[in-house]
């Protein structure tokens, strides 16, 4: 048991509450108070901490502070997810999402450090508009591995039985959404609904790493061996599903290759393409089109397709990925003089060919 809370029935007081107004919500141990001299302010920053703000009312709205070395955070309202929020991509100082259509009556606004480091410039209630909607799922998605409807032994991560870690550190850096989710008991297992017709999964593999048995509507579909000498980033494709609803699921067998020091399973992703071609175009590093790890800094350079391109900030750090349909594809990076050979070419998991990103000029 951590809390109870109970309502008396009275609305709450209206207002922007900053910093200095910590009677008005919660906070566990993890959080500090900071000062910016510029621009001018205060704020709470953490790296996984919790927040939790009462209010009364439809609406509400949440301000993060935007400095140099903060990631995203995760909100929850009543304890239901409304999303993974990035306050570095968002651009501006005081980013802010709202949400409405809560309903009348009290509500919690959870804040949860979700990657290091989240902040706290204010709560607000009433919202504000804009009011936040998800965006939508197109013909290609991702489902990150703490997506709900991914199940971890029948339940969402949140809820599952503690076999099931995430790991979120400078070890997950090059996964997708810096982090993966796994596991060393054996039969454990994971378990998706999708509907299309592609369908792949994304794991870590290292010197752990063990046999997965993955499963297409209760049909196997082999065995994928996810051990590897050094630390890497692996992925399966299956096409050719009829379109329509499916059930994906991933075995934990028990067993592995022989040179393995275990028999884990790390999951980092699963991408779901419903047929749909997707459009043709030039896309730059930072479109939503391009599939991002973390690790990955954006360099001004007038010489670089749109000004700018993304270099890894630590050697060996970073993964991306670009879905496309078709049978061909182009990838365009800069050639420096500390450039060095780059791993580019995995298609659909397999490997293709190296890319040289030296240049003497």
């Amino acid at each position: 048991m951590d809390f109870l809370d109970v309502w008396d029935g009275a609305a709450l007081s209206d207002g922007t509450f900053e910093p200095s107004a910590i009677d008005r919500y919660y906070l566990d141990d993890d959080w500090s108070l900071r000062t910016s001299i510029n621009p001018p302010g205060q704020f709470l920053r953490t790296g996984s901490g919790n927040a939790w703000f009462p209010f009364t009312g439809d609406t509400v709205s949440f301000q993060a502070w935007g400095e140099n070395g903060t990631r995203k955070l995760q909100l929850y309202v009543d304890d239901s997810y409304k999303g993974t929020f990035d306050i570095e991509a968002a651009g501006t100082i005081t980013p802010t999402w709202s949400f409405d259509g809560l309903g009348a009556g009290a509500h919690v606004l959870r804040v949860h450090g979700w990657q290091a480091n989240a902040t706290i410039a204010a709560f607000i209630q009433p919202g504000g508009a804009p009011f936040y909607t998800p965006p939508a799922i197109g013909a290609f998605h991702r489902y990150e591995d703490d997506w709900p409807a991914i199940l971890y032994n029948g339940q969402p991560f949140t809820t599952t039985v503690t076999n099931w870690s995430r790991v979120s550190n400078i070890f997950a850096t090059a996964a997708s959404n810096g982090q993966y989710i796994w596991s060393g008991t054996v039969g454990d297992t994971v378990s998706f609904d999708f509907s299309g017709v592609k369908v792949g999964v994304g794991f870590f593999a290292d010197r752990f790493g063990g046999n997965i048995e993955i499963l297409i509507d209760g049909n196997s579909q082999g065995v994928f061996d996810s051990y590897r000498t050094d630390p890497d980033f692996l992925s399966t494709y299956y096409d050719g599903l009829a379109p329509g609803p499916h059930t994906l699921t991933l075995n934990l067998l028990g067993t592995s290759h022989p040179n393995s020091s275990g028999t884990r399973l790390y999951l980092d992703y699963i991408d779901v393409w419903d047929g749909t071609p997707l459009p043709d175009g030039w896309f730059e590093q930072d479109d939503n089109r391009v599939l991002r790890s973390n690790g990955w800094d954006t360099i001004t350079d007038a010489n670089a397709s749109g000004g700018t391109y993304g270099r890894d900030s630590l050697y060996n750090s970073a993964n991306a990925w670009f879905p496309f349909s078709g049978d061909s594809v182009t990838y365009q990076a800069m050639a420096l003089s500390n450039g060095d050979e780059f791993a580019i070419a995995k298609i659909d998991g397999e490997f293709a060919g190296y890319l040289n990103l030296y240049s003497s000029t």
